[in-house]
């Protein structure tokens, strides 16, 4: 490939423009790496068109870079994850679904889960303590005693807990594969 061809100049001046929130160094490397990989591929006997077309759009290969990069920082945590998830969310109608329900389950379920077994507890203790009008806070099982429903109470609390960080490492795993899918359409 000759760097002076206009397609594939232009294609790269995108793909460095949606690299913008990487440091300048790391975003020279990158757009090195895929300029080698379409000089690659044009030696192998691909038209330009051909391998642009494998690349996919540049602002979406742009941020499968970002999100790898955000994952790579360090020590993983919950805000990284979070703006990978953001990243990644924009790749397509099924990421706009699957990255929100996950994140609200890993998120939601073991907060609930803690405050069901809190509500349980104090039910148990004082059983008018959480009985508002018509509903009740808590496990309620009618005509059974006050042991049994605490048992149950506690362990459909434990079960919402282990589904809500089971959907926090799927969410993990989803994004992890989804870049893996982006990088590897290219290579």
């Amino acid at each position: 490939m000759s760097e002076r061809n206009p397609m594939a100049e232009r294609y790269l001046s995108q793909f460095r423009a949606s690299l913008k929130r990487l440091p300048e160094a790391e975003r020279g490397e990158i757009v090195d790496e895929i300029r080698n990989h379409i000089a690659e591929a044009m030696n192998a006997g691909g038209s330009l068109a051909e391998v642009l077309e494998r690349l996919g759009p540049a602002d979406r290969l742009a941020r499968a870079y970002m999100a790898e990069a955000l994952l790579s920082q360090g020590e993983p945590n919950l805000s990284r994850w979070l703006k990978a998830a953001g990243v990644l969310a924009g790749f397509s109608l099924s990421s706009l679904f699957v990255i929100p329900v996950l994140g609200v389950f890993g998120l939601v379920l073991p907060f609930a889960s803690v405050l069901g077994v809190i509500a349980n507890i104090v039910q148990f203790i004082y059983p008018a303590a959480l009985d508002f009008g018509s509903g009740r806070i808590g496990t309620y099982i009618p005509g059974a005693d006050p042991v049994t429903t605490l048992v149950v109470g506690l362990a459909l609390d434990v079960l919402l807990c282990f589904i809500g960080i089971g959907a926090f490492r799927l969410l993990k795993v989803y994004i992890r594969l989804s870049i893996k899918t982006l990088r590897n359409a290219w290579s």
